[in-house]
Parts: C-alpha cells; structure tokens; sequence
C-alpha cells in the first residue's frame, strides 16, 4: 500500500508541476481521482472543497514555474477501503527575475481504494500545514 500511495501522491503533484507551468492540455486526471466529496485544507487554515480546489487550479493554468517534490510518504492507518497517508510536500517556486523560493508542507491526506482510478487510489481530502521554518517569508511593516 505505501507504493501505490507514493506513486499516486507523485503522480498528482508532477500533474500539477505541468499544469501550472503550462504543459498539461488538461486536468483530466486530476479531475478523475479527486472524490466528489473532496475536502481540502491548505496551510494558512483556508479550506475549500472539490469544486473550489479544481477551480483555483484550472484558473493557474501557465501561471508559474513551480517544482514539486514529494518525501517521507508514510501510511498512518489502512481500514478496509480507507487509508489514511502523511507526506511532505517541497515546492519552489520560479520568478520571472529567475529568484526561487522553496516551502514546506506536512500533508496528511484520506484517500479511497478503487481500482478502476488511474493509480487504484480516490483523493477524499488532503489537510497542509507549514513545516517549521519552511513556511512563507511573512514582511512587517513594524520599525
């Protein structure tokens, strides 16, 4: 089960990478593993479901250039059907001045088994927070 949660939370993210850098024709795939119930939290306490999530990202389309590296995928539980997966997620992102920023993201993520899905794996929610240090460059306008 870890492989196939691995290969399906890489897969997702490589799709995303082409998205935004504009190299995927379409979310397809995206559209097809992400559970009509998806639920999704993001670090700063946004949360959003399916419809909002595919359109936040369908409007990206070419907006960045944006690396995304995945790590230390672990399996937290496994119920029948049910898994439950943490990973972290590493992304840097390109300006046009050519400077990069990297972030880091804790992501524990609900998937279903089903294996008619590409991977054999449904998205039903995925919940970031920052990693410590890893988060954004937050500016005061304090002296």
């Amino acid at each position: 089960m870890l492989e196939q949660v691995t290969e399906e939370v890489v897969a997702l993210h490589v799709d995303f990478e082409r998205w935004f850098g504009g190299s995927l024709p379409t979310l397809g795939r995206v559209e097809e593993v992400l559970g009509d119930e998806f639920f999704f939290v993001g670090p700063t306490g946004t949360a959003v479901d399916r419809t909002g999530v595919l359109g936040f990202i369908g409007a990206a389309k070419g907006a960045q250039q944006v690396s995304i590296r995945i790590e230390n995928v672990a399996i937290r539980w496994h119920r029948g059907d049910l898994v439950g997966a943490s990973y972290e997620e590493w992304q840097t992102e390109r300006s046009a001045t050519a400077s990069e920023t990297t972030t880091g993201r804790l992501s524990s993520a609900v998937f279903e088994v089903e294996p008619s899905l590409p991977g054999g794996l449904r998205w039903l929610s995925v919940h970031e927070t920052w990693l410590p240090g890893a988060g954004p460059v937050i500016h005061s306008n304090e002296s």
